[in-house]
């Protein structure tokens, strides 16, 4: 998700277009059934709403990757997200 960082330092312009991109590629993988990254997706949009002040926005995310993550057993993952919860 190096996108996500290049296109979201600065101002809220890059905030969004790194945003949609992030979305479409969720959208793109809850299509075709991918849950692994779908769940990634979620926790990126989460990150990338907090490191812009959208706590309620980070939070949804956050919490969708979380239980994805669980779901799944993918703990590493799982960590992370309960990490990033906590930060907020």
């Amino acid at each position: 998700m190096c996108l996500r960082r290049v296109l979201s330092f600065g101002n809220s312009d890059r905030f969004d277009g790194a945003g949609e991109h992030i979305l479409r590629g969720v959208n793109i993988a809850d299509e075709l059934k991918l849950k692994p990254i779908t769940a990634e997706g979620h926790f990126h949009l989460g990150e990338l709403s907090a490191s812009s002040g959208r706590t309620a926005e980070a939070t949804e995310n956050l919490r969708k990757a979380k239980a994805m993550f669980r779901e799944m057993g993918m703990d590493h993952w799982l960590r992370k997200a309960q990490g990033a919860l906590a930060k907020l």
